[in-house]
């Protein structure tokens, strides 16, 4: 990986290029003799041809990503990994790594492609990115607090105000899961933490509701259950079912 994020500098060699060159210059990985050509050319050692190449191959591979082929695409990323090329080629490649490592589940590969992949992304993307990443290592904890970090980091702006409803989603999507989870292995108190958090941030969040108020049954703290009815119905009046448990 070392190799792939060395800067290099660009050599000018003035060379004829042959027809296989101009094909993968102009057209990269949508030739459908792409392989062939590759195959077959006989390049010089330069580095403008392994640039050409390389670039060509990484169009390939985000074809084969566009359509879910990422084990395919994760070959041909392995291949550039192996060569020395400029460091734009090496961000756009860092990106695609850790975009198939994710997707292919493979996350602590991942996790050390995003070091690199980090410094190029906005702070929203980047927030975005590190929490499904620490999920998917099972520090579920720690996404959830670096997305209540980001939130708390935020200003009154309109922008802000768009970026925080975007943080919220995304806390629901890894905190109602979590909880579950706990529920399921028998962790009650750690799933009510985890619940009680998410609506601090996010009160009418219903599920966050529903779950509490069941929870607090099974664990019968009918404070705790009358207190989450009561925000039921205060943000969902209609909704009939928070009106059942208030009555019983």
């Amino acid at each position: 990986m070392s190799n792939c994020v060395r800067m290099i500098h660009h050599i000018h060699v003035n060379l004829a290029e042959p027809a296989e060159y101009e094909s993968i210059k102009k057209e990269g990985g949508e030739n459908q003799n792409f392989d062939e050509l590759i195959k077959s050319a006989d390049f010089p050692e330069d580095y403008d041809i392994t640039y050409i190449i390389c670039n060509a191959k990484l169009m390939k591979a985000e074809l084969l990503m566009n359509t879910g082929n990422y084990n395919e695409a994760l070959l041909l990323l392995k291949e550039i990994e192996k060569e020395n090329v400029d460091l734009e080629l090496s961000n756009a490649l860092m990106s695609k790594l850790f975009a198939c490592y994710m997707q292919l589940g493979d996350y602590a590969e991942a996790a050390k492609v995003f070091v690199y992949v980090k410094p190029q992304l906005t702070k929203e993307d980047a927030v975005l990115k590190e929490t499904l990443l620490l999920f998917g290592l099972d520090k579920k904890d720690e996404a959830l607090q670096l997305f209540y970090t980001a939130i708390d980091g935020l200003g009154q702006s309109e922008s802000d105000a768009l970026l925080r409803e975007k943080y919220i989603i995304g806390v629901e999507e890894l905190a109602i899961p979590y909880a579950k989870e706990l529920i399921s292995a028998g962790d009650f108190d750690k799933a009510s933490a985890v619940l009680q958090k998410l609506l601090a941030y996010d009160p009418d969040n219903y599920l966050g509701i529903l779950y509490s108020i069941n929870l607090s049954a099974q664990l019968g703290k009918d404070n705790d259950f009358d207190k989450y009815t009561a925000l039921g119905l205060e943000h969902y009046p209609n909704d009939c079912l928070f009106t059942v448990k208030q009555t019983a």
